[in-house]
């Protein structure tokens, strides 16, 4: 999703900066004043000016500031397409370049933060796969219930420890994170499975199949 979006705003950003060069190539370039202010939080130019035929022509800045970066009676130079007066700007870096730089800037990030994610699940999914080709299934021994509080509420986590024969050395594992409080479902002197990669056991996955399902919000 944050890829699609940033995509999507980063081909918009682009898309705005190649019409407004185009702008500034051939539009028609008139002179404009500032006739009034418009908005509450931020303040719009409102600009009234004569186009190439004689037809006084008035727009509203899409671009606004606090504060405001243009005063009434001011006198602004204004951009439009050839023969299309309604699509005009005020020629200022903010009103050309504000919508560009903020959309393909956020675009940029979202783009970059959904290419993390995308790469984050693909190596989750790998490392899943060679879990359930090569992984070893060990017996783990239940020690705790830990309960963790974060922004969504409270979450629990299942933990085991093993002893590897081979090294002497205990690991200990944690289960992915629960919504409810699994203690009540496990038995004293619980074993539960494991799948681990035999050559690095700090890649693994606990078998939670001996807990309920939850129920679905």
């Amino acid at each position: 999703i944050f890829g699609g979006i940033g995509a999507l705003f980063l081909v918009l950003g682009i898309v705005s900066s190649l019409s407004n060069w185009r702008l500034l190539d051939s539009g028609v370039r008139r002179e404009g004043v500032v006739t009034g202010l418009v908005g509450t939080r931020t303040a719009q130019p409102r600009v009234r000016f004569v186009d190439t035929t004689g037809r006084v022509v008035e727009f509203t800045s899409r671009a606004g500031s606090n504060p405001p970066a243009y005063g009434i009676g001011e006198r602004v130079e204004v951009l439009y397409p050839a023969g299309k007066p309604e699509r005009a700007v005020i020629h200022g870096f903010f009103s050309l370049w504000g919508f560009a730089l903020i959309g393909g800037g956020m675009g940029l990030a979202f783009t970059i933060i959904g290419l993390f994610s995308l790469v984050a699940g693909l190596r989750a999914g790998r490392r899943a796969r060679t879990l359930d080709e090569q992984g070893m299934l060990i017996d783990t021994d239940f020690t705790a219930v830990e309960r963790i509080s974060d922004d969504d509420g409270v979450v629990f986590f299942v933990r085991s420890q093993w002893v590897s024969p081979s090294s002497g050395r205990v690991h200990v594992f944690d289960s992915e994170a629960l919504r409810f409080d699994p203690t009540g479902f496990i038995r004293p002197g619980q074993r539960i499975r494991v799948r681990i990669d035999p050559a690095n056991p700090a890649t693994y996955q606990m078998q939670m199949d001996f807990l309920p399902c939850e129920a679905e919000q």
